[in-house]
């Protein structure tokens, strides 16, 4: 079955059946994303290339979309998708493409037409790829919440996450071999390189850093691996200052946070305004929550929690949290009524309760964060 759309006057045909495309597009700016030679996995094509038009162009406020613009964004996803190469790994070559049509559509909002064409340009992909159902059904969701149009557009990492790759190689030595920290780098310095990712560094750039830090955290370092991974970031900091905030945070995630570090005291006031510090328990081993009863995941973890001051009592076990509602009372009557018997850090006071200065100094992104240290805060 053939699909037709005019673009700039000239018309485009394919058949996803046969992959056949009349016509070729070139990407769409000469941004090329740099793969470093020790790099043992291989970044997308879909990632290598910068296919569609800048994100900016597409970020209007929620005003409806041109229609040159919206023809011009399915023409190209109907090009890329019916590409060689995306046909030789659909999986991981569309999931790209389909992510960076997304993201374009979520700040503007489409008028019906243009939300009938996408919607019906989907049925038919499922159609044509069934065994990739569930991929184009999951990014077909996303098209029906961002049809309104959206205050943001869907970051580009959502679409590109390779850090766990060289992590899970290492899983069972508990240690990084220095080599596995070169390619970790070398992963970061390719996602840097993106066109998606150039193209809009402050806004894109932040997530991979980040995933760089946690994946590091993942093993115990050594104080040589620590300190390339720093100087390299700190290379990336000069080149890319408008970055120096995030890039400082992750240092001090690998220098501060990383296994076999000496983990920063924290100190403030409990749910009952007590004052005490995290290095108040040296000698006992210490289960460190960064938690909330807004947050349904951590909810979640206090069965585990009653269990193991059950089976731990009398022993130089502890369970501490840093609480991050907004309401101290609250917090403290949840608690009980939870039976969660051991101190928390209120943390909830900050613009953002869940950005309190606890967090922020421990760069906490997910909740729960769970971390353990031994006997010596370690």
């Amino acid at each position: 079955m053939h699909l037709r759309y005019w673009l700039t006057g000239c018309a485009i045909a394919l058949t996803f059946a046969g992959g056949l495309l009349i016509g070729n597009m070139a990407p769409w700016t000469g941004l090329r994303a740099q793969l470093p030679a020790n790099l043992s996995i291989s970044l997308p094509y879909a990632a290598q290339h910068s296919w569609f038009p800048p994100l900016d162009e597409y970020t209007n406020g929620g005003e409806p979309l041109e229609e040159r613009k919206f023809a011009t964004l399915l023409s190209r996803l109907q090009e890329r998708l019916a590409a060689k190469e995306t046909r030789a790994d659909f999986e991981q070559e569309a999931a790209i493409y389909i992510h960076s049509f997304i993201r374009r559509i979520s700040n503007p909002a489409l008028t019906p037409n243009q939300l009938e064409r996408a919607t019906a340009f989907f049925a038919q992909l499922r159609d044509t790829y069934p065994e990739h159902g569930f991929l184009i059904d999951r990014h077909r969701a996303k098209l029906e919440r961002s049809a309104p149009g959206k205050s943001w557009a869907q970051p580009f990492y959502m679409a590109t996450s390779w850090f766990p790759k060289i992590e899970t190689r290492q899983a069972e030595t508990g240690q990084f071999s220095d080599g596995t920290i070169e390619e970790l780098i070398g992963v970061l310095e390719s996602l840097l390189s993106m066109p998606e990712t150039v193209l809009d560094i402050e806004r894109e750039a932040g997530s991979h850093i980040r995933s760089f830090a946690h994946a590091l955290q993942q093993r115990r370092l050594t104080g040589k691996q620590i300190a390339r991974a720093v100087s390299y970031l700190s290379e990336v900091k000069a080149r890319h200052p408008a970055l120096g905030e995030l890039i400082d945070r992750s240092r001090y995630r690998i220098e501060k946070l990383a296994p076999g570090q000496l983990a920063p005291n924290i100190t403030g006031t409990d749910l009952d305004g007590v004052d005490f510090q995290l290095h108040d328990y040296r000698g006992n081993v210490v289960v460190l929550y960064f938690t909330g009863q807004w947050c349904g995941p951590c909810r979640s973890e206090y069965p585990y929690q009653r269990l193991m001051l059950e089976i731990f009592k009398g022993q130089p076990v502890s369970l501490l949290a840093v609480n991050s509602d907004d309401d101290r009372d609250y917090a403290l009557s949840a608690g009980e009524d939870a039976g969660l018997h051991f101190r928390a850090w209120w943390d909830g006071y900050g613009e953002h309760h869940a950005m309190g200065p606890i967090a922020t100094a421990w760069d906490v992104k997910e909740w729960p964060t769970i971390y353990v240290l031994d006997t010596n805060a370690i």
